[in-house]
């Protein structure tokens, strides 16, 4: 199936240094900023057995690291929970890398237990694509396909 290096943000530096030595340039980077680690494991899981598609899966646990990583690396697809430690952290990294046009919005994927779409209504009508938990392993594998 897919081949995929899965890894979290937590030593930015050796992080950074280990990447630009591992990653092939042709593979696919995709950003999960959740901050539930069995969340990231299964999407590794999903991504890993599911898609034939070479892809690095890098997890963010807050804002921070997920916007230290957009400004840093080639991010080529994200999926941002909207709300990380009790607060709408998700919304407010949307905000910042569409304003620094980090990423297209329709590589942005939101997934969240949140019905409340209202302050990313603007995204979502531009392309940004919201997905409600519990996630349906079919919808994420064809967004994947469709957009890299």
């Amino acid at each position: 199936m897919g081949c995929i290096c899965a890894k979290t943000l937590e030593d930015n530096n050796s992080i950074s240094k280990e990447l630009k030595n591992s990653i092939d340039s042709n593979s696919i980077n995709i950003l999960y900023m959740e901050d539930t680690q069995i969340h990231f494991e299964l999407m590794s899981f999903m991504l890993d057995n599911y898609t034939n598609k070479k892809i690095n899966l890098f997890w963010a646990k807050n804002m921070k690291e997920g916007y230290k990583y957009f400004k840093d690396n080639r991010v080529d697809m994200a999926f941002i929970d909207r709300i990380i430690d009790k607060r709408k952290e998700g919304d407010l990294l949307i905000n910042q890398i569409v304003l620094e046009k980090l990423i297209d919005i329709n590589k942005i994927i939101v997934i969240s237990s949140d019905e409340n779409t209202t302050p990313l209504e603007k995204y979502i009508k531009k392309g940004l694509i919201y997905l409600k938990k519990p996630v349906n392993i079919t919808n994420v594998l064809e967004i994947v396909d469709k957009n890299l």
